[in-house]
């Protein structure tokens, strides 16, 4: 079943019990039972998937309804009130923080994981690295044509790939590397991360700009029958208890992931887990979960499992580096 119909059906359950019953509403939803809504940066989305995933499989009296949204949408949403919990991309204000508290004592924020931003492109391209000057210079319109960068026969004027307008990834790109500057005329906003995916397969000339974890996304997953996606998911909560030390999954095949390069170095890298984890990779950035759950409601034990070890050992899982839990140091190949 297609999660979002899974979503409507646990809602619609939620209020029928809701009307069916006189008990008072406090005694409806603990740490691990009940229903709760939320909202998250849509570029994390499949990170929190799986948090959800597993934990309804852990505690199936628990039904977590998540909204995946531009980052600004999302924090208007916990800003508002109308939402008790969201996942962003940067840490809440010290204003923000005391907006919260002054109506809900118990906001509070953990950040949750460093994810990296991954310049994607089609297996055709001839060109593997770029300078951080270089993806300036393309985002910004200076340079316009792959050949301005590197001898690329074949290849014409460079397509750029953002999922959407609002996006955190198009936030963090524009104040990370363009320092607030505007982007030249050839980018492009696709509506969804796996549309970026698919203008990049069909086009030569594109870069796109994704969120690493879901260059370890099976796009599939969301069409298989659901014996298969339980069975996935039990094996998910069984490798988060687990105590041996993991390995992220290998990157996609379908697109080609660019190495990066600062311009005061010799060294390029792609966003593997270790450069992320050393800081090597360029494009990084924090992920934090903010909510103003109380502890014995649902919202704060998924807040708990999220910032926990369990929650933590899921996140290493798809790619990007938990904030607790350190990666296995191996020598990675460019």
């Amino acid at each position: 079943m297609p999660r979002h119909l899974s979503y409507i059906i646990a809602a619609a359950m939620a209020l029928l019990a809701a009307g069916l019953t006189s008990c008072d509403k406090k005694s409806s939803t603990t740490s691990t039972s009940g229903t709760m809504t939320m909202v998250c940066d849509e570029s994390f989305q499949n990170v929190l998937e799986q948090e959800i995933d597993v934990y309804e499989y852990v505690y199936p009296e628990s039904h977590i309804l998540c909204r995946y949204l531009p980052q600004s949408e999302a924090l208007d949403s916990l800003l508002q009130f109308k939402t008790s919990t969201a996942v962003i991309s940067r840490q809440l204000t010290d204003a923000e923080m005391k907006h919260l508290k002054k109506e809900k004592p118990a906001a509070r924020q953990m950040q949750i994981a460093v994810d990296a931003v991954a310049l994607i492109v089609n297996r055709q391209n001839p060109i593997n690295l770029l300078t951080t000057n270089e993806v300036a210079s393309v985002l910004s319109g200076r340079d316009s044509l792959w050949n301005d960068l590197w001898p690329a026969d074949g290849l014409g004027k460079i397509n750029v790939y953002f999922d959407h307008g609002g996006s955190s990834t198009v936030q963090f790109m524009q104040d990370k590397v363009l320092n607030g500057e505007k982007f030249g005329a050839r980018v492009y906003a696709q509506g969804s991360v796996p549309e970026v995916f698919k203008a990049v397969e069909n086009d030569k000339n594109a870069i796109g700009i994704v969120g690493v974890s879901w260059l370890t996304t099976d796009m599939a997953k969301a069409d298989l029958p659901d014996s298969d996606r339980k069975a996935m998911t039990a094996e998910l909560a069984q490798q988060a208890k687990s105590e041996e030390q993991i390995e992220a999954p290998a990157f996609t095949g379908a697109v080609k992931v660019l190495n990066i390069r600062r311009d005061d170095e010799m060294e390029a890298y792609k966003p593997y887990q270790q450069y992320i984890y050393d800081g090597r990779y360029p494009f990084t950035r924090q992920i934090y979960m903010c909510t103003t759950a109380v502890g014995g409601s649902l919202g704060g034990g998924f807040y708990s499992y999220v910032t926990g070890w369990d929650g933590q050992k899921i996140i290493s899982l798809t790619g990007i580096m938990p904030a607790r839990v350190k990666a296995r140091i191996v020598e990675l190949g460019q």
